[in-house]
């Protein structure tokens, strides 16, 4: 799963509350919905929720500015997710870091040329069937 809400990079002092808040409204609560909504009723001998992390958020601050609505929601949704985990340990549940693919964010924030991989490295990773402009 993968809801994400990509505030206007801001200092935190001038962010716009609704704007960053949106991001733990977003980022978040969507978890605790899902589990709310899926666990209950999932088979839980093949039951899987994986949650999609930020890999950028393994960066010191200073790499990258304005990003903090975005990248503390995401770390906060790990640990939902960590939570979820040790609550129903016959689900199989992780969070994934897909790499840090040269994407909107980073392209806002002016460092996606800095980004290193490759979309295909994503895909060979995680697996998943991602569709790409390369």
């Amino acid at each position: 799963m993968n809801a994400v809400h990509l505030p206007n990079p801001s200092q935190i002092a001038s962010a716009q509350i609704s704007d960053y808040w949106a991001a733990y409204e977003t980022n978040v609560k969507s978890v605790v919905v899902l589990a709310t909504a899926f666990i209950p009723t999932a088979n839980k001998a093949h039951a899987t929720i994986l949650g999609l992390a930020a890999g950028a958020f393994s960066l010191p601050p200073a790499t990258t500015p304005g990003l903090s609505a975005y990248l503390t929601s995401k770390l906060a949704m790990v640990k939902i997710l960590e939570f979820l985990a040790v609550e129903n340990p016959t689900i199989f549940i992780a969070s994934v870091h897909p790499g840090m693919v040269d994407t909107e964010i980073f392209q806002l924030q002016g460092i996606g040329s800095k980004i290193q991989e490759s979309s295909q490295l994503t895909i060979n990773v995680d697996g998943w069937p991602y569709t790409t402009a390369d």
